[in-house]
């Protein structure tokens, strides 16, 4: 007897002709739904990958400081620091003094000149009792001259007179014959005498006038001389006391605030060596403006009036997002270190955004906006509750160029699959 597999119940259901009208179902639900997914998302891709777009961009590093700039406050001569009047932080105005420079040798320059000046002085005042007390003895000398040639002068007239007298008696003498003609000559000889003893000592009367003339002149000669030499001396101090006075100071040519001092006193500086460095201020500074150093490879393609998303160091970018930032100037060629320094006056952070090659300076303004705590407009709605402040470090991205997906992928597909780009591509490595 044959054994039975399946049950006669199985049998008979398989062959009954129940449910032969119900249709085969091939595709489930969860297919349909799965098949339109994947429908929508390659829609999406194709419509994404015409209409859509990817943009380029360039990133770099730099800070944040006011338009009117960073400058140095520098010794202009050399010395050590005595005092710094100034702290960070304290705006100061033009011309005020900041610090000041112990100047050793004018010190020591000042002093010679005072003790040349007081010589002179004291030398004055001796040569002022001196000539008084000698010119007196010899104005009495030259009055006694004087009295004793007048008197001179006064015999030899009255004795010029007798013998006038005695030559007219002897001529009438002469001719009566009572006296000899000699004695007539020999008066005539005595007048003549006394005429040029009289003459002598009126001329020598003039000399003495001279003399006495010369004196006083010789008196004011020598106070003048020294009067002469205690004025140029006065004005050598007067000048070494103005350049001690102006090179011990250290000015502020600007107006500004105080980032940061550099030299602490008694620190040696050289001519030329900043103390302190700050921001300009007032009427001509506005805003903050960012200054970034891109890669000059790239630097090229930024131009003006492109949008800068800005990132502060002091604030979460996850948080707040970034700052908006616009475009202003493009340098025409690399930086060099010297004028990085001059912008970031930090040497440290030159060194540190130089090492990966030449950079392009980039100049942006920040897009105010007052309805923000900052006053200046971020990606996020409100931006941090907090100023930003100039000398803030930042980094920065640049959108330089924006195209669509196809536009990208299509050259890939020319030159991988029609050769396109790489025949070309070979043409000019055989050229060159």
């Amino acid at each position: 007897m044959r054994r039975h597999i399946f049950r006669k119940v199985a049998l008979d259901r398989l062959s009954s002709p129940d449910q032969l009208d119900l249709m085969v179902q091939v595709t489930t639900p969860m297919g349909w739904a799965a098949f339109l997914i994947i429908a929508l998302l390659i829609l999406t891709a194709v419509f994404w990958g015409i209409w859509g777009i990817v943009p380029t961009r360039i990133k770099g590093e730099g800070i944040l400081i006011k338009t009117g700039g960073v400058y140095d406050v520098c010794s202009m001569e050399s010395g050590q620091i005595t005092a710094i009047y100034a702290h960070a932080g304290e705006i100061i105005d033009k011309g005020q003094v900041v610090a000041r420079l112990a100047q050793l040798d004018l010190i020591e320059e000042i002093k010679v000149i005072k003790t040349k000046l007081s010589e002179l002085k004291n030398e004055r005042q001796k040569i002022l009792a001196f000539e008084t007390e000698d010119i007196k003895m010899q104005k009495e000398h030259m009055a006694n001259q004087r009295k004793r040639l007048e008197a001179s002068i006064e015999y030899d007239e009255t004795r010029l007179r007798w013998l006038k007298e005695k030559l007219a008696d002897q001529e009438w003498l002469l001719k009566s014959g009572i006296i000899v003609r000699k004695d007539y000559i020999e008066t005539q000889e005595s007048i003549n005498a006394v005429h040029e003893e009289t003459k002598k000592k009126q001329n020598d009367l003039k000399q003495l006038s001279i003399e006495e003339f010369q004196l006083e002149n010789k008196k004011k000669r020598e106070i003048r001389g020294a009067d002469q030499k205690i004025k140029q001396t006065e004005m050598e101090l007067n000048q070494a006391l103005n350049k001690f006075e102006n090179s011990s100071k250290v000015l502020s040519p600007y107006t500004g605030r105080i980032l940061e001092i550099v030299k602490k006193e008694g620190e040696t500086v050289v001519p030329g060596a900043p103390i302190l460095n700050l921001e300009g201020v007032g009427g001509r500074v506005k805003d903050l403006e960012a200054v970034l150093y891109m890669p000059a490879s790239e630097g090229k393609k930024v131009q003006l009036g492109m949008k800068v998303q800005i990132y502060p160091s002091t604030v979460k970018q996850e948080e707040y997002g970034f700052m908006v930032g616009m475009v202003t100037r493009v340098a025409e060629f690399p930086s060099t270190r010297l004028g990085m320094m001059r912008i970031l006056q930090n040497e440290n952070l030159v060194e540190e955004l130089s090492a990966g090659g030449s950079l392009i300076e980039v100049f942006s303004d920040l897009i105010p906006d007052p309805r923000t705590e900052s006053e200046y407009k971020w990606s996020s709605s409100r931006g941090p509750a907090e100023k930003i402040q100039s000398g803030t470090l930042c980094s920065a991205s640049i959108t330089v160029f924006e195209q669509s997906p196809a536009s990208l992928v299509v050259p890939l597909l020319k030159k991988h699959f029609l050769g396109i780009g790489q025949k070309r591509f070979n043409a000019k490595k055989a050229t060159n």
